[in-house]
C-alpha cells in the first residue's frame, strides 16, 4: 500500500466561512500513486487523480470551507491513497472544530457625531449583522453607563437589520455614548464614540439698542443685539 508521509491541517478550530488547509503527503514504491480521496466525516468530498510515479513522495493538498449550520460540530477529516493495483492506505483521524469566532458588524445610522439636541430624550438608529448568528443583543452606553439594552431574534445572517432605542433624559452639557453588540457565542463589537450635547436653554441676550430714537427719513438706523449661549453656541439669528 502506499505510504503516509505525513497529514495535517491548517487550524483546529476555525470559524464558519474561513478556508481550512488540509494536506497529507504520500508515496508508493512499487506502481506510484493513481489516486487520493479527502473524507469528510466518513464521505468523500473531493477527489485528486494527479498521479504519482513510484517512489516519489507527493503533497496532496485539500481545502474546506464550513458552512454557519456547522457551528459547534468537530468535523472529522482523512486522506486516503490508493496505487495502481488497488492498495490503499488512509491517513490519521484529522479534527477540526467549528467555532463562531467572529463578532457582529455595527454601523450607525443616527444621530450624527456631536449631534445637538434641544430635547432630554431622543432615539438612536443602529445597524446590526452577524455572520451566523440569528440572534444578537445589544446596548447603549452613555457617559460610561448602560442606558438601554435592545434584544433581537429576528436577525438574518450577513444582512443589516436596523434597531433603534430611546435614551435619556440627560442634562444639558455634553455627552459620550457608543454601542456595544454581541452574538449567542459572546463575540462582542463596541463601536467608537459618538458625541452629543443637550441644550434646553435659549440663548442669553446680553443687550440691545438702536443708533436713534427718532429718524428722518432716508437715513439709516443701526439696530444691535448681543447674544451669547453656553452650550452649543447661537447659531442663527
Amino acid at each position: 500500500a502506499p505510504v503516509l508521509g505525513q497529514n495535517l491541517t491548517s487550524a483546529t478550530s476555525i470559524a464558519p466561512g474561513s478556508t481550512l488547509y488540509v494536506s497529507a503527503n504520500f508515496s508508493d514504491a512499487t506502481t506510484g500513486v493513481q489516486n487520493v480521496y479527502f473524507i469528510l466525516n466518513g464521505a468523500v468530498n473531493q477527489t485528486n487523480t494527479t498521479s504519482s510515479s513510484p517512489g516519489i513522495a507527493t503533497n496532496y493538498n485539500f481545502s474546506y470551507v464550513p458552512s454557519a449550520s456547522q457551528i459547534g460540530q468537530t468535523l472529522n477529516f482523512t486522506i486516503n491513497a490508493t496505487d495502481f493495483v488497488g492498495n490503499k492506505l488512509a491517513s490519521s483521524l484529522m479534527q477540526v472544530t467549528v467555532s463562531d469566532n467572529i463578532a457582529p458588524n455595527l454601523v450607525f445610522v443616527s444621530p450624527v457625531d456631536n449631534y445637538n439636541s434641544s430635547v432630554t430624550n431622543f432615539t438612536v438608529f443602529f445597524n446590526v449583522t452577524d455572520n451566523s448568528a440569528t440572534t444578537v443583543y445589544c446596548n447603549v452606553t452613555v457617559d460610561g453607563q448602560v442606558n438601554s439594552t435592545v434584544n433581537s431574534t429576528t436577525i438574518v445572517s450577513s444582512v443589516f437589520t436596523t434597531y433603534n432605542a430611546t435614551i435619556g433624559p440627560y442634562a444639558d452639557g455634553s455627552h459620550q455614548w457608543n454601542v456595544s453588540c454581541w452574538d449567542t457565542t459572546s463575540n462582542v463589537n463596541t463601536s467608537t464614540s459618538r458625541f452629543f450635547k443637550v441644550d434646553t436653554v435659549a440663548p442669553v441676550l446680553g443687550q440691545n439698542l438702536t443708533s436713534a430714537t427718532s429718524i428722518a427719513p432716508g437715513s439709516t438706523l443701526y439696530v444691535y443685539s448681543n447674544f451669547s449661549d453656553a452650550t452649543t453656541g447661537v447659531q442663527t439669528v
